[in-house]
């Protein structure tokens, strides 16, 4: 397996945990259609902004250190092993080029509660029904609003071929190629990083995407264009380290970009 990407100098991890079966679903929308619904300057290409819609297992939480490996996941297990699904943009804040979430579905109680208070991700709870795909690799996906009903339904059919390293200089390397993360909750911006190796993907097809969720919770969606989509083994022990916050400054410039329309930043 290739190296860790490197993290800035004194990073120290807080949480390790496994992130696997994941697809990818990247959109393209005019920067004029998005930009009032982020805190953050966002970061375009070819005069473009984009937003990924991830769906992704997330296993094994447990301390980076404090306790072994084994005692650790044993301790933290209520509040792991969940689905997710995130919606996130790309922009560029005080950390760097990164990934901000804009809303998030997961189906753990405990963690819908402890992912704000610690890092203010923008957690929603969601009931899933995935299925882990077969030798064909083929994903259905969804995921249900718990509290609106609302659901998502996504169809797609990734290459059974071997995952390839993209170029980070490619337009693939620019969507998936993070490792810095924006949050944004009750007024305090934060950031965080995250080591795993750089990604192993295959392209997908998308086959299928119903539903009413990503309409009703994310007005800008009807801006969106498909635009490819990715499938990927993921990562053991994934790294997290601790959330930051963003010095007064940026925050406030931030907080005068937000719009009162934008439900998921308030």
């Amino acid at each position: 397996m290739n190296e860790n990407v490197p993290q800035p100098k004194g990073w120290r991890a807080l949480m390790k945990a496994d992130w696997t079966r994941f697809v990818f679903v990247h959109f393209s929308l005019p920067p004029e259609a998005l930009s009032p619904y982020t805190p953050l300057e966002l970061d375009c290409r070819d005069g473009r902004a984009f937003i990924s819609l991830v769906f992704f297992r997330f296993e094994g939480m447990r301390p980076a250190y404090l306790f072994s490996d084994k005692l650790g996941r044993l301790l933290f297990s209520p509040a792991s092993n969940n689905w997710f699904l995130n919606v996130r943009t790309y922009v560029r804040g005080g950390a760097g080029p990164g990934i901000q979430f804009l809303v998030e579905w997961m189906d753990n109680p405990i963690s819908l509660y402890l992912g704000p208070l610690l890092y203010g991700l923008p957690y929603r709870r969601g009931e899933f029904e995935c299925t882990v795909p077969g030798p064909d690799n083929r994903f259905d996906l969804s995921v249900t609003d718990s509290q609106t009903k609302e659901s998502l339904r996504v169809l797609l059919a990734a290459g059974t071929e071997a995952g390839k390293q993209v170029d980070p200089a490619s337009l693939d390397g620019f969507l998936l190629e993070k490792y810095t993360a924006y949050t944004h909750h009750r007024g305090v911006s934060r950031y965080f990083n995250i080591r795993h190796p750089r990604w192993n993907v295959v392209p997908g097809a998308v086959q299928g995407i119903e539903g009413t969720l990503m309409g009703s919770r994310c007005p800008w969606f009807k801006h969106a264009r498909f635009h490819s989509a990715h499938a990927a083994a993921g990562f053991r022990d994934v790294a997290m380290g601790p959330p930051h916050r963003l010095n007064r400054g940026l925050q406030e410039g931030f907080a005068a970009r937000i719009v009162q329309a934008a439900p998921q930043f308030q």
